[in-house]
């Protein structure tokens, strides 16, 4: 059996405001400074109660991934065609990176 290296990365998946999981994934990692981050997939923000992860990574403007609340977020990412059909379809301004 191959050896396990531990790389400093959980791979995890966010609760759902009804206390399920969302389907997709999140990484969580220690940086430079020594602070845990979190960088998150194509998914929606946590609701309040949960912390908010670092980094949204938005990959295509399809609203069962992230609907219009990442959008809404400065800590969101992704590329201008995406950012726009976001606009388009959820019909507010994307405030996050472009890519």
């Amino acid at each position: 059996m191959d050896k396990l290296i531990d790389m400093g990365l959980l791979v995890y998946r966010q609760k759902n405001s009804r206390g399920g999981f969302k389907p997709h994934i999140g990484l969580r990692f220690r940086s430079q400074e020594g602070d845990i981050r979190s960088f998150v997939v194509d998914t929606t923000r946590s609701p309040q109660k949960y912390s908010q992860p670092d980094a949204y990574l938005i990959t295509h403007a399809h609203s069962d991934h992230h609907g219009s609340s990442a959008m809404r977020s400065d800590r969101a990412a992704c590329t201008e065609k995406t950012a726009m059909a976001l606009e388009l379809r959820h019909e507010r301004e994307y405030r996050g990176s472009i890519l």
